[in-house]
C-alpha cells in the first residue's frame, strides 16, 4: 500500500538546527528528521525548510537500511526539500542523526538533525467504507492505553484534492460532516515527544483507510 504525505511549510526555528544568518547569503533554513512507520516498515523522513526552496541543492547523509547512505532532497510542491530513506522492518537502536549539506548558490554549509523517537505500534483504519451518508463516522483501532498516543485524521476529497484534518486524543472514533463526493482517508498515530508530520521533527505511524463516497 503506497501512501502519500502532505507537508506544511513551518517558518520557525527548531531545536535541531541553527537559524542564524550572515552577510554572505540568505538566512539558512531548518533541517529536520522524523520517523514514519507504515505497513510494518520504518523510514527516515528528512526535511529542509527554507524560503520556498531557495537553495540550489540539498543533500543528506546518514543511516540507511544497511549502512550509511547519501540522498538528494527534492523540492516539493509545498516548497519544502524532502527525502525518504527506507529502513526496513526495524529501526536503529541508537540515535539516528543525519547531516545536511546545503548549497544556496553563494555558499555551502551544513546542518544536522536527529530523529527524536520511533513509533512502535500501528493503528488500523476500519471505517468508513463504500457509500455512506454525512455526517461520517471514522473508526480505527486504539493503541494500548497509557501509551501517550495522539491521533490525527486526514481526509482528502479526491475530486478536488481538498484536505481536512483534525486531532483526536485517546479515542478510536470521530465524526465529521462532509459534502457529497469521493474521499480517501488515513489516521496518524503521533508518539509522545513527536510532532505532527510536516514539522521539522516528528515520529508517527500511519494507517490508510478504505476509500468511501459521501452520497
Amino acid at each position: 500500500m503506497r501512501l502519500r504525505t502532505r507537508w506544511v511549510l513551518i517558518a520557525a526555528c527548531g531545536l535541531l538546527a541553527s537559524c542564524s544568518s550572515d552577510s554572505t547569503g540568505p538566512p539558512p533554513g531548518v533541517a529536520g528528521a522524523g520517523s514514519a512507520f507504515v505497513d510494518g516498515s520504518y523510514s527516515a523522513e528528512l526535511r529542509y525548510f527554507n524560503d520556498q526552496c531557495r537553495a540550489a541543492s540539498v543533500n543528506a547523509t546518514g543511516p540507511g537500511a544497511s549502512g550509511s547512505v547519501a540522498v538528494a532532497l527534492v523540492c516539493s510542491s509545498s516548497g519544502v526539500w524532502e527525502a525518504s530513506i527506507p529502513l526496513g522492518a526495524s529501526h536503529p537502536a541508537s540515535a539516528t542523526a543525519y547531516v545536511f549539506t546545503i548549497d544556496d548558490g553563494q555558499r555551502v554549509f551544513q546542518r544536522a538533525a536527529t530523529i527524536p523517537c520511533w513509533q512502535e505500534s500501528l493503528p488500523t483504519a476500519i471505517a468508513p467504507n463504500g457509500a455512506v451518508a454525512s455526517p461520517v463516522s471514522f473508526q480505527w483501532t486504539l493503541l494500548p492505553p497509557g501509551s501517550g498516543i495522539e491521533y490525527t485524521v486526514w481526509v482528502t476529497r479526491t475530486s478536488t484534492g481538498d484536505v481536512t484534518k483534525w486531532p483526536v486524543v485517546d479515542q478510536d472514533s470521530a465524526t465529521q460532516t462532509l459534502v457529497p463526493g469521493p474521499y480517501t482517508w488515513f489516521v496518524d498515530a503521533i508518539a509522545v515527544g513527536g510532532h505532527e508530520p510536516g514539522s521539522p521533527e516528528f515520529c508517527s505511524a500511519r494507517s490508510e483507510g478504505p476509500a468511501f463516497t459521501v452520497q
